[in-house]
């Protein structure tokens, strides 16, 4: 067998195997988007141990999304060794196209058919078909859905991005580039260096995406990476990069000097280089647990495998639920959740898991009785 043979052998089982680590990073960064969702008093800057306490859950949680782009990379960049690019488009678009919409749909009827059990009465004001048209064009009706229309667009340059996967020297030429443009322009401007110098020369649209260095990352790290580093550096390396996060987001903001404005400026968490470092450390230390994992009880690798199959419901309704929550559980209830945005996010993720497990049950059960 010819290097090139047992290279494409191996490729092909790591692409097509069911990693432990996957699931588990699933959960988590489902989890992690949640933690930013129930603090976004961040972005409402004031001299206060909540704010600051809010600063802190995004700087650990920012991986979440970037996760995400980096596992559907990981899977996908390869899909030439198991399907068409005919099979791929159907596949995926169809799977997330049609999860877009009737997510959309359903959001769109709960927020303009019930306003007061939701606040959205500014749905309900304009109400209609031609209205959801526009919504949904413009990512209006559910904004955290902003990750699917990337993906979209990401699924759309996949299988031009799939040529270069099997070229070690190539994937790096475009992930290098890739940070330099998408991560490393930002910065000079953010440095004083005028945006008109880089206007025609680098802002060229394909690599000014950072999700699509997720993207990259996510396969070349899986497929070309052979680091042997201890978890406990990988976990010592994303604590070190959120908390510079935060402390360069508290700096930026004038927490320290003592000159917070009612503006808040994201770039030392959500634009920051640094971001990269702590996904690419979540990432690979799970990665480098995969052997702990697959030693679990086959129970619990099924019960994470379950809670990994109900993430995208949990990302897809889980405003609702916050919605929900925020204006219809008043009292002592409802202050002990306004004021610990930690059991917030315990109480929206199991309310919403239970109800995408079990609806997800329900249409097997229906399925199987059609049959």
């Amino acid at each position: 067998m010819t290097t090139e043979t047992r290279t494409g052998t191996e490729a092909v089982k790591a692409a097509t195997r069911h990693w432990e680590f996957v699931d588990v990073l699933n959960v988590l960064a489902c989890l992690a988007v949640i933690l930013l969702h129930v603090s976004l008093n961040a972005f409402t800057p004031e001299p206060s141990h909540a704010w600051v306490k809010a600063v802190a859950f995004q700087a650990v949680g920012i991986f979440a999304v970037p996760v995400y782009f980096m596992i559907s990379g990981m899977n996908l960049l390869g899909y030439r060794r198991r399907y068409s690019t005919r099979v791929f488009f159907k596949k995926r678009l169809w799977r997330v196209g049609k999860a877009l919409v009737l997510a959309s749909l359903v959001c769109y009827l709960l927020f303009g058919l019930f306003p007061a059990a939701f606040g959205t009465q500014a749905v309900a004001d304009s109400f209609g078909p031609v209205d959801f048209v526009r919504r949904f064009l413009t990512d209006d009706v559910n904004s955290f859905y902003w990750f699917l229309y990337s993906i979209i667009y990401l699924y759309m340059i996949t299988p031009l991005l799939s040529l270069a996967a099997d070229d070690k020297r190539l994937m790096r030429y475009l992930i290098v580039v890739d940070f330099a443009i998408a991560w490393g322009v930002p910065l000079l401007e953010r440095l004083g260096v005028a945006e008109q110098y880089f206007t025609s020369s680098l802002h060229w649209p394909l690599y000014m995406s950072q999700d699509m260095l997720y993207f990259l990352l996510g396969y070349y790290l899986v497929h070309h990476v052979e680091w042997r580093i201890p978890a406990w550096v990988w976990l010592l390396v994303a604590a070190a990069s959120a908390a510079v996060m935060f402390g360069t987001a508290l700096w930026i903001n004038g927490y320290f000097s003592g000159a917070l404005s009612g503006e808040y400026h994201n770039y030392g968490i959500n634009g920051s280089p640094v971001r990269v470092v702590e996904s690419v450390a979540v990432f690979m230390l799970f990665r480098g647990l995969e052997p702990r994992l697959r030693a679990l009880p086959a129970r619990v690798r099924g019960l994470i495998r379950t809670l990994s199959g109900a993430v995208l419901g949990v990302y897809l309704f889980h405003l609702p639920v916050v919605n929900w929550l925020t204006n219809n559980v008043h009292g002592a209830p409802g202050e002990m959740l306004a004021r610990f945005p930690l059991l917030r996010l315990v109480v929206i993720y199991v309310v919403t898991a239970a109800i995408v497990i079990a609806v997800k049950q329900g249409i097997r059960i229906a399925r199987r009785a059609i049959r």
